[in-house]
Protein backbone atom coordinates (compact mmCIF):
# COMPACT_ATOMS: atom_id res chain seq x y z
CA UNK A 1 0.00 0.00 0.00
CA UNK A 2 1.30 3.12 -0.63
CA UNK A 3 0.88 6.16 1.68
CA UNK A 4 0.49 9.78 0.61
CA UNK A 5 1.97 11.45 3.56
CA UNK A 6 0.91 14.81 4.57
CA UNK A 7 1.55 16.24 7.38
CA UNK A 8 -0.17 19.20 8.90
CA UNK A 9 1.29 21.85 10.65
CA UNK A 10 0.48 21.26 14.02
CA UNK A 11 0.15 17.43 13.83
CA UNK A 12 3.95 16.58 15.44
CA UNK A 13 3.05 12.88 15.64
CA UNK A 14 3.24 12.57 11.72
CA UNK A 15 6.13 15.36 11.79
CA UNK A 16 8.43 13.43 14.38
CA UNK A 17 7.92 9.77 11.77
CA UNK A 18 9.32 11.43 9.33
CA UNK A 19 12.05 13.62 11.08
CA UNK A 20 12.69 9.51 12.31
CA UNK A 21 12.82 8.24 8.91
CA UNK A 22 14.95 10.50 7.43
CA UNK A 23 17.49 10.07 10.10
CA UNK A 24 17.06 6.21 10.37
CA UNK A 25 18.65 6.78 6.43
CA UNK A 26 20.96 8.29 7.22
CA UNK A 27 22.16 6.32 10.17
CA UNK A 28 21.62 2.95 7.67
CA UNK A 29 24.14 4.72 5.80
CA UNK A 30 26.31 5.71 8.15
CA UNK A 31 26.92 1.99 8.92
CA UNK A 32 27.58 1.17 6.08
CA UNK A 33 30.46 3.27 5.89
CA UNK A 34 31.76 1.88 8.67
CA UNK A 35 31.42 -1.58 7.08
CA UNK A 36 33.54 -0.44 3.89
CA UNK A 37 36.13 0.95 6.60
CA UNK A 38 36.57 -2.85 8.10
CA UNK A 39 36.37 -4.01 4.69
CA UNK A 40 38.22 -2.11 2.91
CA UNK A 41 40.77 -0.49 5.00
CA UNK A 42 43.56 -3.07 6.75
CA UNK A 43 45.18 -0.88 9.06
CA UNK A 44 41.89 0.13 11.05
CA UNK A 45 41.34 -3.56 11.78
CA UNK A 46 42.34 -2.55 15.57
CA UNK A 47 40.94 -4.12 18.97
CA UNK A 48 38.96 -0.64 19.04
CA UNK A 49 37.60 -1.00 15.74
CA UNK A 50 36.18 -4.18 16.16
CA UNK A 51 34.57 -3.59 18.77
CA UNK A 52 33.16 -0.57 16.64
CA UNK A 53 32.27 -3.09 14.78
CA UNK A 54 29.92 -4.68 16.72
CA UNK A 55 28.39 -1.79 17.52
CA UNK A 56 27.73 -0.43 14.40
CA UNK A 57 25.85 -3.80 13.83
CA UNK A 58 23.21 -3.04 17.00
CA UNK A 59 23.32 0.68 15.73
CA UNK A 60 22.26 -1.36 11.66
CA UNK A 61 19.44 -3.28 13.50
CA UNK A 62 18.30 -0.38 15.61
CA UNK A 63 17.92 1.73 12.89
CA UNK A 64 16.12 -0.83 10.71
CA UNK A 65 13.85 -1.85 12.89
CA UNK A 66 13.14 1.85 13.77
CA UNK A 67 12.78 2.30 10.25
CA UNK A 68 10.30 -0.41 9.85
CA UNK A 69 8.13 0.39 13.19
CA UNK A 70 7.99 4.15 12.62
CA UNK A 71 7.06 3.58 8.42
CA UNK A 72 4.41 0.98 10.29
CA UNK A 73 3.09 3.12 12.85
CA UNK A 74 2.96 6.57 10.60
CA UNK A 75 0.72 4.62 8.38
CA UNK A 76 -1.62 3.75 11.08
CA UNK A 77 -1.42 7.21 11.85
CA UNK A 78 -2.62 8.57 8.84
CA UNK A 79 -5.00 5.79 8.80
CA UNK A 80 -5.91 4.39 11.85
CA UNK A 81 -6.62 0.26 12.01
CA UNK A 82 -8.56 -0.93 15.23
CA UNK A 83 -6.80 -4.20 14.91
CA UNK A 84 -3.33 -2.47 15.40
CA UNK A 85 -4.61 -0.86 18.61
CA UNK A 86 -5.70 -4.24 20.41
CA UNK A 87 -3.27 -4.73 23.56
CA UNK A 88 -4.16 -7.74 24.31
CA UNK A 89 -3.38 -9.28 20.61
CA UNK A 90 -0.71 -6.94 19.28
CA UNK A 91 0.19 -7.02 15.86
CA UNK A 92 2.65 -9.89 14.71
CA UNK A 93 5.12 -7.21 12.87
CA UNK A 94 4.89 -4.45 15.72
CA UNK A 95 6.26 -7.37 18.33
CA UNK A 96 9.10 -8.29 16.10
CA UNK A 97 9.98 -5.04 15.71
CA UNK A 98 9.99 -4.37 19.23
CA UNK A 99 12.18 -7.51 19.66
CA UNK A 100 14.90 -6.50 17.46
CA UNK A 101 14.91 -2.62 18.47
CA UNK A 102 14.93 -3.43 22.06
CA UNK A 103 17.61 -6.10 21.99
CA UNK A 104 19.78 -3.72 19.48
CA UNK A 105 19.58 -1.07 21.73
CA UNK A 106 20.56 -2.55 24.51
CA UNK A 107 23.41 -3.90 22.99
CA UNK A 108 24.47 -0.44 21.70
CA UNK A 109 24.33 0.66 25.06
CA UNK A 110 27.04 -1.84 26.49
CA UNK A 111 29.06 -1.76 23.28
CA UNK A 112 29.47 1.80 23.62
CA UNK A 113 30.36 1.66 27.64
CA UNK A 114 32.32 -1.17 26.82
CA UNK A 115 34.68 0.75 24.17
CA UNK A 116 34.95 3.38 26.63
CA UNK A 117 36.12 1.33 29.13
CA UNK A 118 38.45 -0.31 26.59
CA UNK A 119 39.76 2.91 25.64
CA UNK A 120 41.28 3.60 29.16
CA UNK A 121 42.69 0.70 30.08
CA UNK A 122 44.39 -0.16 26.67
CA UNK A 123 44.72 3.27 24.26
CA UNK A 124 45.74 5.67 27.16
CA UNK A 125 46.90 3.84 30.43
CA UNK A 126 49.79 2.12 28.94
CA UNK A 127 51.88 -0.63 30.82
CA UNK A 128 48.37 -2.00 32.35
CA UNK A 129 48.59 -5.08 29.73
CA UNK A 130 45.71 -6.74 28.99
CA UNK A 131 42.72 -7.43 30.89
CA UNK A 132 40.36 -10.35 31.19
CA UNK A 133 38.12 -9.12 28.64
CA UNK A 134 40.76 -8.99 26.38
CA UNK A 135 41.41 -12.21 26.73
CA UNK A 136 38.15 -14.23 26.82
CA UNK A 137 36.20 -12.35 23.75
CA UNK A 138 33.09 -14.77 24.53
CA UNK A 139 32.76 -12.99 27.30
CA UNK A 140 32.47 -9.20 25.63
CA UNK A 141 29.93 -11.15 23.39
CA UNK A 142 28.01 -12.81 26.21
CA UNK A 143 27.11 -9.07 28.20
CA UNK A 144 26.83 -7.18 25.12
CA UNK A 145 24.71 -9.45 22.76
CA UNK A 146 23.15 -12.43 25.72
CA UNK A 147 22.15 -10.15 28.90
CA UNK A 148 20.06 -8.22 26.24
CA UNK A 149 18.49 -11.42 24.51
CA UNK A 150 17.74 -12.88 27.93
CA UNK A 151 15.68 -9.62 28.58
CA UNK A 152 14.06 -9.20 25.61
CA UNK A 153 12.76 -13.07 25.59
CA UNK A 154 11.45 -12.27 29.25
CA UNK A 155 9.97 -9.41 27.84
CA UNK A 156 8.28 -11.18 24.97
CA UNK A 157 6.95 -14.20 27.23
CA UNK A 158 5.47 -11.63 29.67
CA UNK A 159 3.55 -10.46 26.74
CA UNK A 160 4.76 -6.80 26.85
CA UNK A 161 6.23 -6.33 23.60
CA UNK A 162 4.17 -4.58 21.25
CA UNK A 163 2.51 -0.59 20.53
CA UNK A 164 3.90 1.84 23.09
CA UNK A 165 0.62 4.05 23.21
CA UNK A 166 -1.86 6.21 25.96
CA UNK A 167 -3.78 7.66 23.59
CA UNK A 168 -5.10 10.09 25.93
CA UNK A 169 -3.45 13.05 27.91
CA UNK A 170 -2.22 14.73 24.60
CA UNK A 171 0.56 11.62 25.25
CA UNK A 172 0.76 10.21 21.68
CA UNK A 173 3.43 7.25 23.31
CA UNK A 174 4.69 6.83 26.66
CA UNK A 175 8.39 6.46 26.08
CA UNK A 176 9.72 5.29 22.84
CA UNK A 177 9.89 7.78 19.47
CA UNK A 178 6.60 6.72 17.89
CA UNK A 179 7.69 3.02 16.99
CA UNK A 180 7.27 -0.37 18.56
CA UNK A 181 8.49 -0.94 22.27
CA UNK A 182 6.42 -2.29 25.51
CA UNK A 183 2.87 -2.80 24.72
CA UNK A 184 0.95 0.21 26.89
CA UNK A 185 -2.65 1.27 26.94
CA UNK A 186 -4.23 3.78 29.36
CA UNK A 187 -6.57 1.11 31.01
CA UNK A 188 -3.39 -0.98 31.65
CA UNK A 189 -0.93 2.06 32.92
CA UNK A 190 -3.95 3.41 35.59
CA UNK A 191 -4.67 -0.31 36.66
CA UNK A 192 -2.88 -3.34 38.45
CA UNK A 193 -0.02 -3.26 35.66
CA UNK A 194 1.60 -0.02 35.82
CA UNK A 195 4.27 -1.23 38.35
CA UNK A 196 4.76 -3.89 35.76
CA UNK A 197 4.52 -1.63 32.57
CA UNK A 198 7.41 0.99 34.06
CA UNK A 199 9.26 -1.83 35.31
CA UNK A 200 9.71 -3.47 31.91
CA UNK A 201 10.51 0.47 30.40
CA UNK A 202 13.03 0.80 32.73
CA UNK A 203 14.77 -2.85 32.61
CA UNK A 204 14.88 -3.02 28.83
CA UNK A 205 16.14 0.22 27.98
CA UNK A 206 15.95 3.70 30.54
CA UNK A 207 18.22 1.77 33.11
CA UNK A 208 20.97 1.03 30.78
CA UNK A 209 20.55 4.43 29.38
CA UNK A 210 21.27 5.78 32.88
CA UNK A 211 24.32 3.62 33.50
CA UNK A 212 25.91 4.39 30.24
CA UNK A 213 25.03 8.79 31.00
CA UNK A 214 27.27 8.01 34.05
CA UNK A 215 29.86 5.88 32.67
CA UNK A 216 30.68 6.62 29.30
CA UNK A 217 31.44 10.78 30.42
CA UNK A 218 33.65 9.68 33.41
CA UNK A 219 35.52 7.11 31.27
CA UNK A 220 36.56 9.76 28.61
CA UNK A 221 37.02 12.55 30.91
CA UNK A 222 39.55 10.33 33.01
CA UNK A 223 40.78 9.28 29.58
CA UNK A 224 41.34 13.33 28.54
CA UNK A 225 43.11 13.65 32.01
CA UNK A 226 45.84 10.88 31.11
CA UNK A 227 47.20 12.81 28.27
CA UNK A 228 49.76 14.29 30.69
CA UNK A 229 52.46 14.94 27.84
CA UNK A 230 51.95 18.93 26.83
CA UNK A 231 51.89 20.12 23.34
CA UNK A 232 54.89 22.03 23.28
CA UNK A 233 57.14 18.35 24.31
CA UNK A 234 54.63 16.78 21.83
CA UNK A 235 55.65 18.93 18.90
CA UNK A 236 59.07 18.83 19.65
CA UNK A 237 59.57 14.49 19.65
CA UNK A 238 57.06 14.11 17.25
CA UNK A 239 54.47 16.26 14.16
CA UNK A 240 52.28 13.11 13.64
CA UNK A 241 52.42 12.06 17.70
CA UNK A 242 50.91 15.30 18.54
CA UNK A 243 48.31 15.27 15.79
CA UNK A 244 47.08 12.03 17.00
CA UNK A 245 46.79 13.20 20.66
CA UNK A 246 44.89 16.78 19.47
CA UNK A 247 42.33 14.05 17.38
CA UNK A 248 42.41 11.64 20.39
CA UNK A 249 41.34 14.60 22.90
CA UNK A 250 39.04 16.00 20.08
CA UNK A 251 37.28 12.73 19.84
CA UNK A 252 37.28 12.21 24.10
CA UNK A 253 35.39 15.11 23.65
CA UNK A 254 32.70 14.96 21.35
CA UNK A 255 32.57 11.34 21.82
CA UNK A 256 30.27 11.23 25.24
CA UNK A 257 28.58 14.93 24.39
CA UNK A 258 27.36 13.32 21.34
CA UNK A 259 25.80 10.51 23.25
CA UNK A 260 24.35 12.72 26.11
CA UNK A 261 22.59 14.90 23.48
CA UNK A 262 21.32 12.02 21.33
CA UNK A 263 19.76 10.05 23.96
CA UNK A 264 18.78 12.81 26.85
CA UNK A 265 15.53 13.58 25.16
CA UNK A 266 14.02 10.15 25.73
CA UNK A 267 14.73 10.03 29.29
CA UNK A 268 13.17 13.22 30.08
CA UNK A 269 10.49 11.92 28.06
CA UNK A 270 9.71 9.01 30.03
CA UNK A 271 9.85 10.70 33.30
CA UNK A 272 7.78 13.27 32.16
CA UNK A 273 5.04 11.33 30.80
CA UNK A 274 5.52 8.58 33.96
CA UNK A 275 4.63 11.44 36.60
CA UNK A 276 1.95 12.78 34.54
CA UNK A 277 0.37 9.62 34.11
CA UNK A 278 0.40 8.52 37.61
CA UNK A 279 -1.15 11.64 38.08
CA UNK A 280 1.60 12.95 40.35
CA UNK A 281 2.10 16.28 38.20
CA UNK A 282 -1.14 17.89 36.73
CA UNK A 283 -2.00 18.23 32.94
CA UNK A 284 -1.05 20.88 31.16
CA UNK A 285 -0.94 22.71 27.91
CA UNK A 286 3.11 23.44 28.53
CA UNK A 287 3.41 20.28 29.32
CA UNK A 288 1.92 18.51 26.44
CA UNK A 289 3.77 20.83 24.62
CA UNK A 290 7.26 20.36 25.91
CA UNK A 291 7.35 16.23 26.45
CA UNK A 292 5.17 15.30 23.33
CA UNK A 293 5.58 17.76 20.40
CA UNK A 294 9.13 19.35 21.15
CA UNK A 295 10.54 16.34 22.75
CA UNK A 296 8.97 13.93 21.04
CA UNK A 297 10.73 15.38 17.37
CA UNK A 298 14.20 15.50 19.33
CA UNK A 299 13.70 12.20 20.53
CA UNK A 300 12.64 10.26 17.16
CA UNK A 301 16.05 12.39 15.72
CA UNK A 302 18.14 11.37 18.37
CA UNK A 303 17.23 7.92 19.13
CA UNK A 304 17.56 7.46 15.45
CA UNK A 305 20.95 8.68 14.44
CA UNK A 306 23.60 7.12 16.53
CA UNK A 307 25.06 4.93 13.66
CA UNK A 308 24.85 8.24 11.60
CA UNK A 309 26.63 9.82 14.20
CA UNK A 310 29.48 7.27 14.78
CA UNK A 311 29.97 7.50 11.45
CA UNK A 312 31.09 10.94 11.49
CA UNK A 313 32.95 10.44 14.47
CA UNK A 314 34.98 7.09 14.19
CA UNK A 315 35.41 7.76 10.03
CA UNK A 316 34.45 11.26 8.57
CA UNK A 317 36.82 12.98 12.09
CA UNK A 318 39.31 10.82 12.48
CA UNK A 319 42.58 11.92 10.51
CA UNK A 320 43.86 7.93 9.66
CA UNK A 321 40.40 6.80 8.15
CA UNK A 322 39.17 9.67 6.11
CA UNK A 323 43.22 9.64 4.35
CA UNK A 324 42.56 6.00 3.73
CA UNK A 325 39.00 6.19 2.56
CA UNK A 326 39.72 9.22 0.29
CA UNK A 327 42.81 6.88 -1.29
CA UNK A 328 40.56 4.25 -1.67
CA UNK A 329 37.75 6.62 -3.48
CA UNK A 330 40.32 7.53 -6.25
CA UNK A 331 41.77 4.46 -6.77
CA UNK A 332 38.04 3.74 -7.43
CA UNK A 333 37.61 6.45 -9.52
CA UNK A 334 41.11 5.86 -11.68
CA UNK A 335 39.87 2.11 -12.49
CA UNK A 336 36.02 3.09 -12.94
CA UNK A 337 37.81 5.94 -15.73
CA UNK A 338 40.49 3.53 -17.17
CA UNK A 339 37.15 0.94 -17.27
CA UNK A 340 35.05 3.55 -19.59
CA UNK A 341 38.28 4.72 -21.23
CA UNK A 342 39.32 0.94 -22.63
CA UNK A 343 35.29 0.60 -23.40
CA UNK A 344 35.26 3.84 -25.77
CA UNK A 345 37.94 2.72 -27.19
CA UNK A 346 36.73 -0.84 -27.87
CA UNK A 347 33.73 0.53 -28.93
CA UNK A 348 35.33 2.89 -31.52
CA UNK A 349 37.36 0.13 -32.83
CA UNK A 350 34.34 -1.87 -33.67
CA UNK A 351 33.05 1.16 -35.31
CA UNK A 352 35.98 1.48 -37.28
CA UNK A 353 36.26 -2.57 -38.16
CA UNK A 354 32.60 -2.12 -39.01
CA UNK A 355 33.05 0.42 -41.07
CA UNK A 356 36.56 -0.52 -42.83
CA UNK A 357 34.22 -4.25 -43.68
CA UNK A 358 31.21 -2.23 -45.02
CA UNK A 359 33.79 0.19 -47.56
CA UNK A 360 35.41 -2.84 -48.60
CA UNK A 361 32.17 -4.88 -49.21
CA UNK A 362 31.12 -2.12 -50.85
CA UNK A 363 34.05 -1.93 -53.18
CA UNK A 364 33.95 -5.05 -54.03
CA UNK A 365 29.91 -5.46 -54.69
CA UNK A 366 30.83 -2.63 -57.18
CA UNK A 367 34.06 -4.44 -58.90
CA UNK A 368 31.62 -7.44 -59.02
CA UNK A 369 28.90 -5.47 -61.37
CA UNK A 370 31.81 -4.64 -63.75
CA UNK A 371 33.02 -7.53 -65.01
CA UNK A 372 28.92 -9.20 -64.81
CA UNK A 373 27.35 -6.50 -66.84
CA UNK A 374 29.57 -5.10 -69.49
CA UNK A 375 27.30 -2.87 -71.46
CA UNK A 376 28.05 -1.00 -68.80
CA UNK A 377 31.75 -0.51 -69.72
CA UNK A 378 32.17 2.19 -72.77
CA UNK A 379 33.11 1.11 -76.28
CA UNK A 380 35.59 1.62 -77.87
CA UNK A 381 33.68 2.59 -81.22
CA UNK A 382 32.51 5.28 -78.69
Amino acid sequence: MVLNVTCGVDDFQCIASIAAIVTCILSLGGCSVIFASWILLRSVRTPNRLMLLYLTIADFFVASGQLIGTSWTLGDHLHPDPINHNCSHPHPACVAQSFVSTLATMSSFLWSMLIAWHVYRSVLVPGTGTYWLDRHRWAQHLLCWGVPLGIVLVTLGRGRLGLDTIEEKGIPTMASGLWCWIKTSAAEIKGNYSAEIITFYIVTGQLWLYVAFLVIPVLYILSKRRIKVTPTELIHQSASLYESVKETDRLMTWIPAMFLLLRLWSCVRFVGNTLLVLELVPETATHALIFNKVLLIMQAVGDSAQGFTNCVLYCLLTDSVRVELRKVIGRGRRKLKKISKNGRSRAQNIYHEADVTKHHHVQSHSGNNSEIDPLLQPSCDD
